[in-house]
């Protein structure tokens, strides 16, 4: 058998101010979390909700936040135990049996995730303190 361990992220960079105002207050009385926890969820960055939950906890927060007009983000991160009859971890074929019965969507590998800004470009290195010495 076969457990799948997900990652759940909310990224609230995409959602306008008021969508957030009531994220903020559902996130509170949900979740009974203080107003300052609450507004460093929706401070515009990603944050992961949950970590190495099973497929049916992440289908319940994805549910819950849907209703709420939020869209979560899900990420497997490992496929654990090994197939008893030769002892080898699961393949990713065995992985996605195990999400066929979830409404979970997973963005293909190598994907880029939205709202999250990636600074491609190389550092500036400042080498004019660097000298040759002749010997």
């Amino acid at each position: 058998m076969t457990t799948v361990a997900m990652d759940v992220w909310l990224d609230s960079a995409g959602y306008d101010t008021k969508t957030l105002a009531v994220l903020r207050d559902n996130l509170m009385r949900a979740f009974n979390l203080p107003e300052e926890q609450a507004n460093v969820l929706i401070n515009g960055n990603s944050h992961r909700i949950k970590r190495s939950c099973t497929a049916e906890e992440a289908e319940k927060l994805l549910t819950q936040f849907s209703s709420w007009g939020i869209a979560l983000r899900v990420e497997v991160v490992s496929a654990s135990d090994v197939d008893s009859t030769n002892n080898r971890p699961p393949d990713s074929e065995t992985t996605q049996q195990a999400l066929a019965g979830s409404t979970l969507s997973l963005a293909p590998h190598g994907d880029t995730i939205p709202n999250l800004v990636r600074d491609k470009r190389p550092p500036n290195v400042v080498t004019d303190h660097l000298h040759l010495i002749a010997e």
